[in-house]
């Protein structure tokens, strides 16, 4: 059984200022099962497939459906390996599951899939281990999708596009520096499109809130103590709001420190976000958050 439940209080954005309140809960009957196989046909190749059916009851009636993953993956040379794949994939749950969420060590880009939504990910990774030091990836994926939402910012609204593609190609480096000090940068250039009954071609050049390009530089430090701690510069290109306006690119300075106890019973991340207070819009006339910080503790028993 799958249980929904939601309990959300938000504002309206324009004085005078309106609060809500909102609960809800429903519960729906939810099965899944699937089965796969890998098969490593030499040292330097091997292949995977799954297929996973799901079957889900909702208001609407019930949605059946089959997901197959298929791939491959070639190492021509020692240290460098080639994969290829496609994925088919419904609505995600928050179910927790033992199945492979990828095949082969490739997971496709995530979308905000209504339940009855599927994506199609055609998918190419290229990693390499060019020294015991230097190692990068390169990760192009094509997605056709059908039903995705997009939730307004600050608001439990969401808009509906029935159809469209995300295109997507990446460029990961990481440099082991020493004495517990890593360096990693990636650049990441989209190309997309969505069309549907109420947006109409709104979003013909592009998917809302989806950049053009990003990018992320990272200095990261580990220890034997189980402490983590990461200083990174993010960069958000530019892209369409909800209503199709065009927003500026971005900058952001972020930190986030995280310390785990030896018996993993105890977990506390803080972080802080948009350090040196940058100024952005994440819809028009809508700013973004200043300088924010955040902590938790997990506690495991």
């Amino acid at each position: 059984m799958l249980k929904l439940k939601s309990h959300v209080t938000y504002s309206s954005l324009v004085p005078p200022v309106t609060f809500y309140d909102i609960a809800a809960s429903d519960t729906s009957p939810l099965g899944r099962a699937y089965g796969s196989m890998l098969a490593e046909i030499t040292p330097s190749f091997k292949a995977e497939a799954a297929l996973f059916a799901t079957y889900l009851e909702n208001g609407d009636g019930a949605i059946q459906r089959l997901e197959p993953h298929v791939g491959v993956a070639w190492s021509p040379f020692e240290g460098q390996w080639l994969r290829a794949a496609y994925l088919r994939e419904g609505a995600a749950s928050d179910t927790p599951t033992l199945a492979p969420i990828g095949v082969l060590g490739i997971q496709s880009n995530q979308l905000d899939l209504a339940m009855d939504g599927k994506a199609d990910t055609f998918a190419f990774r290229w990693d390499a281990e060019w020294t015991d030091r230097f190692f990068t990836s390169v990760d192009v994926q094509h997605q056709e999708f059908d039903s995705i939402t997009a939730t307004l910012p600050y608001t439990v609204d969401t808009i509906a596009i029935d159809e469209g593609r995300l295109d997507r190609a990446s460029l990961t480096a990481n440099l082991w520096l020493g004495h517990g000090f890593g360096l990693s940068a990636t650049i990441a250039a989209n190309d997309s499109s969505g069309h549907g009954a109420i947006v109409g071609d709104t979003f013909d050049g592009g998917l809302p809130f989806v950049p053009d390009t990003a990018g992320r530089v990272a200095l990261t430090w580990v220890n034997t103590s189980n402490i983590r701690a990461t200083l990174a510069a993010n960069y958000t290109g530019e892209r369409l709001d909800n209503s199709g306006v065009n927003l500026d690119d971005y900058w952001t300075l972020d930190a986030s420190v995280k310390w785990e106890s030896p018996d993993k019973g105890i977990e506390v991340d803080l972080a802080a976000f948009n350090l040196l207070d940058e100024d952005f819009d994440i819809a028009y006339a809508l700013p973004g958050w200043g300088p924010t910080f955040k902590g938790t503790v997990k506690v495991r028993f």
